[in-house]
């Protein structure tokens, strides 16, 4: 007979999109009484609006104003952890990245995190800034 139940499930921080996770005697009872069988839970990875995860990385694009890449100033991006104010050189080109160490999604194997690459493009058009 089948029977409707609530699980609480741990997943851990660094699994990817498609990954399996086997629930040992999670499922119904086995044929003739017999012991559960396990119960398998597949990872589905829903797109985050401006964050692209490949591997730990995380990679972001951000256009800024030409004046911002021409002397220092800052921006405020998206990170896992929330916003974070990133300094942004002087003489900056478009098309450089900066690299924000340990921001990107956490190993799955091990300690640390990945990084979030920041792909800065200039707004050559100074009326749309």
């Amino acid at each position: 007979m089948p029977v409707r139940r609530t699980l609480t499930v741990r997943i851990p921080g660094g699994v990817v999109h498609g990954t399996r996770i086997q629930l040992a005697g999670g499922s119904e009872a086995g044929p003739g009484g017999g012991p559960p069988g396990d119960l398998y839970l597949e990872v589905i990875e829903l797109p985050h609006p401006e964050l692209e995860r490949r591997g730990d990385d995380l990679h972001l694009t951000r256009r800024i104003p030409r004046a911002l890449a021409r002397s220092v100033g800052t921006i405020e991006v998206t990170t896992l952890d929330g916003p974070k104010s990133v300094r942004i050189p002087a003489g900056l080109r478009s098309g450089q990245t900066l690299r924000l160490v340990a921001h990107g999604t956490m190993h799955l194997r091990g300690g640390g995190r990945g990084d979030l690459l920041l792909h800065l493009d200039v707004d050559e058009d100074e009326s749309r800034a």
